[in-house]
């Protein structure tokens, strides 16, 4: 069975090809549309930089809640309190 980190990159990238094709269908050079991505990245950064927030990693209960909002919607969140104890 696949990591869930590797399926997640397959699913991204098959999306990402997926959004391309119908660029692809009106002759766009690829070079173009690997140029938007790389564009999007950067704007993606950006806003990323703007809206990020400093925490004090040695705060337990921060790290856990960060920790149980980006589980909390997956299959892994019935394995929260198991990481949360091994963290």
């Amino acid at each position: 069975m696949a990591h869930p980190v590797t399926l997640q990159f397959v699913f991204l990238a098959g999306e990402m090809l997926h959004v391309a094709e119908a660029f692809i269908e009106k002759n766009y050079h690829p070079t173009v549309i690997c140029r938007a991505y790389n564009k999007a990245l950067e704007d993606a950064i950006d806003v990323l930089d703007k809206i990020a927030m400093s925490i004090d990693v040695k705060d337990r209960s921060t790290v856990l809640g960060l920790v149980k909002s980006c589980i909390g919607t997956k299959f892994t969140s019935q394995l929260y309190w198991f990481l949360a104890d091994k963290m």
